[in-house]
């Protein structure tokens, strides 16, 4: 056997949600609310531009390597030049890119915690040294003066997730300015995964700082998950270095496609965010006067707190229910996280999840009501 470098046989892996192809066989009964995909497919729109290509144009040619139809078009979405903008195979793949570019041996990268944990596999996989920054007082929050101290000479990139996942905490963007003038030195990387469903961006920033990069998916609101297509917006000079690791390829025809037409039609993901909203609302509140502490996010996801999360995942996986376990997260014990979707799937979550056994439902805990 082979052995594979140091880094990467230490390197702990992420934990996925499922995703596996029994689920498409079953894809009419299953309710997947654990990867915080959309719920809907996406606009009739996209899947009439894809048929048309797949008909009529050759999926034989190599795609456009610098996506310039989408790119255009994510100008006009964003506000920001083509000469700032560039694609990938899904924003997990720019997280990837990025740290092949700037990571060096030893660098440290700093990570408040809980959040998405991709992104650290990616670093630590380049040998870079992380930094986890954690809120002790309330774990749910990023505290401002605990991440401006732990930024030193040595921190290569501060990664922060807005907002973030799985507890929706939202960075304010003054602070993070005041950071991004303090440590010209350092890349800040903004991971804007939920931006539709916020509305709250740190793009704007992009224009003036050249340590920012700010990433984006398709995935989320826009209902194309399946086909991998993200962005980033930064500086050109970044792009410069960045696009020496970026392979141009990856990003497929088909999610070219499916993005700049997808992007054509956001009357559709606007209702769908509307329905989201009003339908998360909804649930907070049944679950909410039930006794549980529930924690109500900006985003297309909740966090509820159980008595015993592991049961009450296995018994809604007997349901074909797939929520998320988050309990492995520190800060975040008992917790489970659910993605809310339209209307009528969440009803028939809400009918199964009140039939659960009071025994693992149910925290010691005083419930609560947060606002993320």
């Amino acid at each position: 056997m082979i052995k594979p470098k140091l880094a990467v046989s230490l390197l702990t892996p992420y934990s996925n949600g499922r995703h596996s192809f029994q689920l498409f066989q079953d894809a009419t009964r299953v309710m997947k609310l654990d990867s915080n995909e959309s719920s809907v497919p996406p606009s009739p729109k996209v899947t009439a531009a894809l048929t048309e290509f797949i008909q009529n144009s050759p999926l034989n040619w190599y795609p456009d390597v610098e996506s310039e139809i989408l790119r255009e078009k994510l100008s006009h979405y964003t506000g920001l030049p083509i000469s700032q903008i560039q694609t990938f195979n899904g924003s997990d793949n720019a997280l990837e890119v990025l740290c092949k570019t700037y990571l060096s041996p030893d660098d440290q990268v700093v990570i408040p915690i809980p959040t998405y944990d991709h992104f650290r596999v990616y670093a630590e996989s380049c040998d870079a040294t992380i930094v986890n920054v954690l809120n002790k007082k309330n774990p749910r929050a990023i505290s401002y003066d605990q991440l401006k101290k732990s930024i030193n000479s040595k921190v290569k990139m501060v990664y922060l997730v807005h907002p973030n996942n799985p507890t929706g905490f939202l960075f304010e963007k003054e602070k993070l300015e005041t950071l991004l003038n303090f440590f010209p030195e350092t890349l800040f990387i903004v991971d804007e995964a939920y931006f539709e469903f916020t509305q709250n961006t740190m793009a704007p920033l992009v224009t003036h700082h050249d340590n920012l990069v700010v990433t984006r998916s398709f995935s989320k609101a826009f209902g194309l998950a399946g086909l991998r297509c993200g962005y980033i917006l930064t500086q050109e000079v970044n792009l410069e270095a960045i696009n020496k690791v970026r392979i141009g390829k990856n990003v497929n025809t088909l999610a070219q496609v499916a993005a700049s037409t997808a992007l054509e039609d956001l009357e559709y993901v606007t209702r769908y965010i509307t329905e989201v909203k009003t339908t998360k609302e909804w649930l907070v509140n049944k679950i909410f006067s039930m006794d549980f502490s529930v924690v109500d996010t900006p985003a297309n996801y909740i966090l509820v707190e159980l008595g015993d999360p592991e049961k009450v995942l296995a018994f809604l996986e007997n349901q074909k229910i797939f929520v998320r376990n988050r309990s492995n997260m520190v800060g975040l014990d008992g917790f489970v996280r659910i993605t809310i979707g339209h209307q009528h799937l969440m009803e028939r979550f809400w009918k199964v999840f009140q039939s659960l056994p009071r025994e693992i439902l149910f925290s010691t805990q005083k419930k609560q009501k947060i606002r993320a």
